[in-house]
């Protein structure tokens, strides 16, 4: 088994993807094996002879395809399904890692006695370089949320089990699922390795964003984690920073609260249906003398054959029952009359 998998998701990119399989393969930790997540659509698949090594594919290299996979997270999940190591750790098919990354990675986490560490990474960029998360071997408290740098290439952490990407989410999801993986290990601080062991590269058009990555990234996360849990945004100062996250937060709990509402309508519905649903089976066990399970098969049964929701039909069958109730002078009652009559079964345990 190897001590470190990591995941490498790549769609045609083929023009770049043998620098980062290369990056792996010069790492100084030899303990690894390398999945790459092959999304191609309009490129040829991917071959593992077809990367440095003489022509020979090294046994720690594994191609999986994922034609359908509809983002970088459902790529991810892909490749954490199939990961056999006690450790993760990814990377993006334009960027490289430095040799010395798995390394540090691997003895600051076990020295640390941490889930999850980061690392520092030189981006580069038009005519120039700059590098980011290099000056500090810690974030905690807000830090984590505002000045961390969460992009997937600096991530080495245990294996998160069952614990997986969230595939909703086009932007910001590497973050987010650091949060919860974090949550979910109790830990409040994240070490970093502060040097630049990754080499990120960025075209043209991304260019033009990386003055402000470093924002665009924590309202990413921020908007994503705000969406899930009841988080809310206290300026601690007047700024536009500060009053653009208060608008994010004012947005994403009133989404919260439109999606918890929907959840609420849906389990409502669910009830009344199953209410109706176990009325309707009193009644054959009382007229027939049979038992719950069969009493539901039958209504079952019919629904197939007449290819209407189950709920339908015992509400047909509680309706033709509230026909044929007397009231106490012999005189049929009118179902809305009827209704307290039928039988008022408690719900079996689910």
């Amino acid at each position: 088994m190897p001590l470190i998998t990591v995941i490498l998701p790549t769609r045609d990119r083929g023009g770049v993807l043998p620098r980062a399989v290369a990056s792996v393969l010069a790492q100084t930790e030899p303990d690894w094996e390398l999945l790459i997540i092959d999304n191609n659509r309009k490129e040829a698949p991917v071959a593992a002879g077809q990367f440095p090594g003489g022509g020979v594919a090294d046994p720690r290299l594994q191609v999986l395809p994922a034609p359908q996979a509809k983002n970088a997270a459902a790529a991810r999940n892909a490749g954490l399904a199939t990961a056999r190591g006690k450790w993760i750790a990814y990377l993006d098919d334009d960027d490289a890692y430095r040799p010395e990354k798995l390394r540090c990675q691997l003895a600051l986490a076990e020295r640390a006695a941490s889930p999850l560490v980061l690392c520092g990474a030189e981006f580069h960029l038009r005519g120039r370089t700059r590098r980011a998360q290099c000056g500090t071997p810690e974030w905690r408290g807000e830090d984590l949320l505002l000045r961390a740098r969460w992009n997937t290439s600096l991530l080495f952490h245990r294996h998160p089990g069952e614990l997986r990407f969230d595939e909703t989410l086009d932007a910001g999801e590497d973050g987010e699922f650091a949060h919860r993986f974090l949550a979910a290990a109790g830990a409040s601080a994240v070490p970093v390795a502060a040097l630049p062991l990754v080499d990120v590269y960025q075209d043209a058009a991304a260019a033009l964003r990386t003055n402000l990555r470093g924002e665009v990234d924590s309202a990413g996360l921020y908007r994503a984690l705000a969406e899930r849990w009841p988080l809310s945004w206290v300026p601690p100062q007047p700024s536009v920073e500060c009053l653009g996250y208060a608008i994010l937060s004012a947005g994403a709990s009133r989404r919260r609260q439109l999606a918890l509402r929907g959840q609420i309508d849906q389990l409502q519905q669910r009830l009344n249906d199953r209410i109706v649903i176990e009325r309707a089976k009193g009644i054959l066990v009382q007229r027939l003398g049979i038992s719950e399970d069969e009493a539901y098969k039958r209504l079952r049964v019919l629904s197939r054959r007449q290819r209407r929701q189950i709920r339908d039909i015992a509400q047909s069958l509680l309706d033709a029952q509230s026909l044929l109730l007397p009231d106490s002078n012999g005189q049929l009652l009118h179902p809305a009359e009827s209704e307290s009559l039928l039988p008022d079964r408690p719900l079996p345990p689910a």
